[in-house]
């Protein structure tokens, strides 16, 4: 086995208009077009041999690098980061052993494979969005009728690396790397973990009373590994590779109605294809889409998801109706495939609501939301967004009281629009009533709106 001494450059020169190959490499320096059914990483020079016992200073220094990279890049989680950290020698300098080298190898590479997957994807999605734009706008009567209120986007390579490194981490390192330790010191999957369990296993990795036998390494890179299946499966995560929404300007019964039925009659033409109808929504909102009308398409469609479970009542009231779908498109050779695309249905106020929101989601997860716009770091950092938002959900209380005001902000225009209790009088709610009016300049919706806008200003004026 080998490790990758250039992985690093390899990652971050990696261009956009090159898919690897998954087949046997050849000792060349000449990169390939490859389409990404055929897609993966492989080694093709400046390698070490991971089998010698000892690594050279430079090879250390090599491994220490690709290791800063993915835990920058959050392809790990803390558990598995621990086991890769290094020793030091006599001298203080680091020292990796072969199985954590071969791990870290394993792991730059998906980057890399991610980064060009993500490329790879977004040129598909530009291509083939204003066919995807179109085919919703004729579903909707086209610009005579509903359709005129159908916006479209393209997912961008940035969007789909994030995705493809949250769905890899979800899927294969919390629960597929972690059920090795599990398995070792419980004998259960992590699945099969309660809170308290799963706690215990942190912390004791973290304190270093759990070690990894070179098997289990092995095991970890496997998981890691690029391949045609892994690429598949990856794919597969991206299902909102263009994104329609519709937008409408009242959300009233009688648009909903229409709304239904111009869906209804593409689902039974064949027009539209969902695979997937969420109704996010709280409890105490309306959805877009009637609960019996979404049970009805599950009956035209076998194998339709309608989700009604925890997963779509949401605590804050972020409401909306995703529609998850397959398009089918031609491409410049005029055969047909198929294209994994995303359908929301939003009231002109709520997508507001939802769109300035997403700022918060965003801190939370990490994003890189300067953009590397350095501009636009200073003005994020000048109105101390980040701060306010970490200080608001790392308190439980705080949190809570957030989540009631987005929830009464949601429930106040949602009830406007569809005049759900017309003799009811409804206020709009104000961040102080929630006793956050600390926060008030910066996290209530009125603030949050200036604060999307002036972004935008600064996004469109340095757009690269």
């Amino acid at each position: 086995m080998y490790i990758q001494s250039t992985g690093l450059k390899l990652f971050t020169d990696f261009s956009a208009q090159y898919v690897p190959s998954f087949g046997k490499s050849k000792k060349t320096d000449k990169k390939l077009e490859r389409t990404p059914d055929k897609d993966c990483f492989e080694c093709q020079r400046g390698c070490i041999n991971v089998k010698k016992k000892n690594f050279s200073q430079s090879d250390n220094e090599i491994v220490l690098k690709n290791l800063n990279t993915i835990k920058k890049e959050k392809l790990l989680n803390e558990e598995i980061l621990y086991f890769l950290e290094p020793k030091s020698d006599a001298k203080g300098r680091v020292v990796f052993s072969p199985s954590q080298a071969l791990v870290i190898d394993a792991a730059i590479n998906k980057l890399a494979k991610f980064k060009a997957t993500s490329n790879f994807l977004a040129k598909e999605a530009k291509e083939y969005k204003d066919q995807c734009h179109q085919q919703i706008k004729d579903i909707f009567g086209g610009d005579e009728k509903y359709g005129k209120y159908i916006v479209c986007r393209a997912k961008d390579a940035e969007g789909i690396y994030d995705k493809l490194i949250k769905e890899f981490k979800d899927n294969k390192v919390k629960i597929e790397m972690m059920d090795l330790i599990s398995q070792n010191v419980f004998g259960v999957p992590i699945t099969e973990q309660n809170k308290d369990e799963k706690d215990f296993l942190k912390s004791s990795i973290l304190k270093g009373e759990i070690e990894l036998e070179p098997k289990d390494y092995r095991k970890i890179a496997k998981i890691l590994a690029c391949s045609k299946k892994s690429y598949n499966e990856e794919v597969n995560w991206i299902k909102d590779l263009v994104g329609t929404r519709l937008i409408l300007p009242q959300g009233d019964e009688k648009e909903l109605k229409a709304v239904e039925r111009y869906l209804t009659k593409a689902i039974k033409n064949g027009d539209f294809i969902p695979t997937r109808v969420s109704n996010y929504h709280a409890n105490h909102i309306l959805p877009y889409i009637n609960h019996e009308t979404a049970k009805y398409w599950k009956q035209l469609i076998p194998g339709l998801r309608v989700v009604e479970t925890s997963e779509v009542r949401k605590k804050n009231g972020y409401t909306t109706t995703q529609i998850n779908l397959k398009h089918k498109v031609k491409n410049s050779k005029g055969r047909e495939k198929e294209l994994w695309g995303e359908f929301q249905i939003r009231t002109k106020e709520l997508n507001y609501i939802g769109n300035v929101e997403h700022l918060i989601y965003d801190i939370l997860q990490g994003k890189n939301i300067g953009k590397d716009i350095p501009e636009l770091e200073k003005f994020y950092e000048s109105v101390g967004i980040k701060q306010a938002v970490m200080e608001v959900f790392n308190d439980p209380s705080k949190e809570a009281a957030y989540s009631n005001y987005e929830s009464a902000m949601y429930y106040y225009v949602r009830n406007k629009e569809t005049n759900k209790n017309p003799d009811r009088e409804y206020s709009l709610p104000r961040l102080h009533e929630y006793g956050l009016a600390d926060y008030w300049q910066i996290l209530s919706f009125e603030s949050l709106r200036k604060i999307d806008e002036h972004a935008k200003e600064i996004k469109n004026k340095y757009k690269k």
